[in-house]
């Protein structure tokens, strides 16, 4: 049976051999910086690619290119997501400009010539929710007379194979699913 103070004393020098040997791997195991290229010993957290942070901020900033002045500019808070102009300056020239101009086109419905919103300048097709929705009524699919399978009443249906859509209402048909459920 040992003293309390030598088990103490061993498990400080067991302490002491851990971190030295924590030490030795560090001068072994040298780093060069992605960014600025320097020779560094990489801390037990750091994964060994950047000598400090501000090279790791250097490194993850994406330079990208105006599509209106071609000046480089990095991703800021105007430009949240995919940015494509270093401000709204540019982006309001390109808007007006022909370069946007190109994207107008002939409304589905009336004819008219109308430019897109930006969000929606590959799909619009329509210059409003007017002529939308007067195109949706008058393309509709056809429709036909049917009698409800519960109560008897006639409707008006989009055409359809099979049984589907053979009830006037919601009610009729929970009042049919009640009534079958019950039998």
């Amino acid at each position: 049976m040992s003293c309390l103070n030598c088990k103490r004393l061993e498990a400080r020098v067991d302490q002491l051999e851990r971190k030295l040997q924590v030490f030795e791997d560090r001068w072994r195991n040298k780093a060069t910086c992605e960014q600025c290229g320097r020779e560094f010993w990489p801390r037990r957290g750091n994964a060994g690619r950047f000598c400090r942070r501000s090279c790791y901020v250097a490194y993850s900033i994406k330079i990208r290119t105006c599509e209106w002045c071609n000046k480089n500019f990095s991703k800021d808070r105007i430009n949240r997501r995919n940015p494509r102009f270093c401000s709204y300056e540019c982006y309001n020239k390109w808007r007006s400009s022909e370069r946007w101009r190109k994207h107008a086109r002939d409304c589905k419905q009336c004819g008219t010539r109308f430019l897109p919103r930006p969000s929606g300048y590959k799909t619009q097709t329509f210059c409003s929710d007017v002529c939308y929705n007067v195109y949706r009524k008058l393309h509709r699919k056809p429709r036909e007379m049917r009698r409800c399978v519960y109560c008897g009443d006639a409707f008006e249906a989009p055409a359809r194979k099979g049984k589907r859509g053979s009830y006037c209402t919601a009610a009729c048909y929970n009042a049919w699913r009640q009534a079958r459920a019950a039998v």
